[in-house]
């Protein structure tokens, strides 16, 4: 009974959700901080009756359904709160004791409702955070501040543009929203497999095109989903099995999957949510954050498919046979499914609002899922492709909405800059230490967050750093974002690698291990643009193909040395030549790039 009725619940409030979105768009709300509570308000209801308060415990027993009932009626009434009293709040001198209270409500809440969806970790921060601001005059000196009370706290967190209803929730609320419905009507109408069998008839002839498929394949499916462990579950129930039929180790198979999955991530044009939230800190346009993520994301999936190439060739795999894999030619009777993909790219380059570009894409995926001749769209497959956005938007602005609590605490003490300052003191100026400081901080700070998260409180923590000392404003946020995200390959956490090897029953921390070797490019790319920022647009034409050039020979020189390979195995004298060509590959020196070039050639005439 209580599972029918959660059940309802959800698609109720599923529908809701998409209807105001629809409304939003069509016809305009005046406040953005209105779109983002209405949008919260629906999330909060859609995590407490889709995740049980308590794991180890069934999700739908009278408890848990009564407890959901009585959280759903507090958001109900906070958040009616806020959106009624919001026009007047922002004129009124003072908050009102019944207003506070109620943003103690907000915040406790939407803690509540983002532990359930991702965990610990993330509203752990969030309530340190806050202790620190109310405790901040008991810390040591160097990051000592003016000690605030809780309600004040809660008052500036849910009322201000800074805090929970600011930047990021509004980038979820009024941009994420409509990519991640994009998303799910897109797998609704069945594109996923279109994408993996135009993968296969490209590339499965090819050496290692079993595993060249699945990079292909799970790039494209990443660049809409953006989340890695999401993408894992979607492609690799096709792809390792693909893999380790061909003979790939089962591990192997696994973290092939898991670095091709993670670099959606990084790939526009959603890029794990952060492309938007990015292009609000940084207040460079959206498509210009795009045009620069495209090139180092080529550089990774270039670095993904060598690695696959040569392992193949070590392990003496076999392409597949012809009458084994799907005809080109049958796939692109499916090209209908690039339409969609087409128009939001013509739109995002057109300069159109990011929001209009996924909903117009979305219009043409409606379209088609009605005309095509198999596999239309019904009931039950719109209901699910519904659903599936709301539990897929739910995680994503639940992070947002309490990284913003990090985020307005940052503002209120000052902190962030603290952070800054102290980085750049303890590099003494040095800007490679300074790109090493930071790189460990944002891998520390980024182990088990969401993307869009980690994003968020790298950009506000760490990146002014970088900037201070010269860096271009895009290269530091992408720098931070790069390794702030690579948790998701690399142990201890490495969430990615540990769901791909459930699927291919390896060992997790083996298969964890080989995704580091095959991503390693994932480590090297953000100091190559950072030296280099001709690799991420800044600069001259002549500038920007010359760093590509030297930027693509490095790739292919630390991949012959990580693998052990390059047209035979490695000599010693072969890796010690790669060990030395890419750094002179990296630095911004034409004379030292063309002696690293000039080295790899020597060592390539060795192999």
């Amino acid at each position: 009974m209580q599972k029918k009725l959660s059940e309802a619940i959800v698609l109720i409030i599923s529908t809701a959700l998409l209807t105001y979105h629809a409304y939003y768009i069509v016809i305009g709300v005046p406040f953005l901080y209105v779109v983002a509570c209405w949008h919260m308000m629906f999330i909060c209801i859609l995590v407490f009756f889709s995740f049980s308060w308590n794991k180890k415990r069934k999700s739908y027993t009278p408890l848990n359904f009564l407890l959901n009932l009585i959280l759903s009626g507090l958001v109900v009434v906070s958040f009616t709160y806020l959106i009624v009293n919001y026009a007047d709040m922002i004129e009124a001198p003072e908050i009102s004791r019944t207003g506070k209270i109620m943003g103690l409500i907000v915040v406790v809440l939407i803690l509540e409702a983002c532990r359930r969806a991702l965990g610990w970790a993330l509203p752990l921060i969030a309530v340190i955070f806050i202790l620190y601001s109310r405790f901040g005059e008991y810390f040591p000196d160097l990051i000592a501040t003016q000690s605030t009370y809780f309600l004040k706290i809660c008052e500036s967190l849910a009322y201000s543009n800074f805090g929970i209803f600011g930047t990021p929730l509004i980038v979820s609320s009024s941009i994420i929203f409509y990519f991640v419905l994009l998303g799910s009507f897109l797998a609704a109408a069945g594109a996923l497999t279109f994408f993996n069998d135009l993968a296969s008839s490209l590339t499965a002839r090819r050496v290692g095109g079993q595993a060249k498929a699945s990079v292909v394949a799970s790039g494209f499916v990443a660049m809409i989903s953006g989340s890695a462990v999401a993408n894992v579950v979607m492609t690799g129930t096709v792809t390792i099995p693909m893999m380790k039929k061909a003979g790939f180790p089962n591990y192997y198979a696994g973290a092939v999957e898991a670095v091709a999955s993670s670099g959606g991530q990084l790939a526009p044009p959603v890029m794990g949510a952060a492309a938007f939230i990015m292009a609000m800190y940084t207040g460079i346009q959206y498509r210009d954050i795009c045009l620069s993520a495209a090139i180092p994301a080529f550089l990774f999936y270039l670095s993904i498919y060598i690695a696959v190439h040569n392992e193949a060739i070590k392990q003496k795999i076999k392409p597949l046979a012809a009458i084994q894999l799907p005809k080109l030619k049958d796939s692109l009777t499916k090209f209908y499914y690039l339409i969609p993909i087409g128009i939001l790219v013509y739109l995002i380059l057109g300069y159109y609002p990011p929001a209009l570009c996924a909903f117009y894409s979305l219009l043409a995926v409606v379209a088609i899922g009605f005309i095509k001749k198999t596999e239309r769209f019904n009931l039950s497959r719109i209901v699910e492709a519904i659903k599936k956005n709301a539990t897929s938007i739910a995680p994503v602005s639940c992070a947002c909405a309490v990284a913003g609590i990090v985020v307005g605490v940052l503002t209120m003490t000052g902190l962030g800059l603290i952070i800054s300052s102290a980085i750049i003191d303890l590099s003494g100026g040095n800007k490679f230490i300074i790109l090493v400081f930071t790189a460990l901080t944002s891998i520390i700070l980024g182990m088990g967050l969401p993307t869009s998260a980690c994003y968020i409180i790298l950009a506000v923590l760490v990146a002014p750093a970088l900037v201070k000392v010269g860096f271009p404003v895009i290269a530091a946020h992408l720098f931070v974002f790069y390794f702030g995200i690579i948790s998701a390959i690399t142990p201890p956490v490495a969430l990615a690698a540990y769901a791909a090897a459930g699927l291919a029953n390896s060992d997790p921390s083996k298969t964890g291990f080989y995704a580091v070797k095959i991503g390693i490019a994932k480590f090297l790319v953000p100091f190559i643009f950072c030296y280099n920022p001709g690799l991420v647009g800044v600069g001259g034409v002549g500038e920007i193909i010359s760093v590509i050039f030297f930027a693509i020979v490095c790739i292919f020189a630390l991949q012959f040395l990580v693998s052990d390979y390059a047209l035979a195995r490695n000599g010693l004298i072969e890796s010690i030549l790669f060990c030395i060509e890419i750094p002179l590959l990296i630095i911004p020196n034409p004379t030292l790039k063309f002696v690293g070039l000039s080295l790899f050639l020597i060592s390539m005439a060795i192999s």
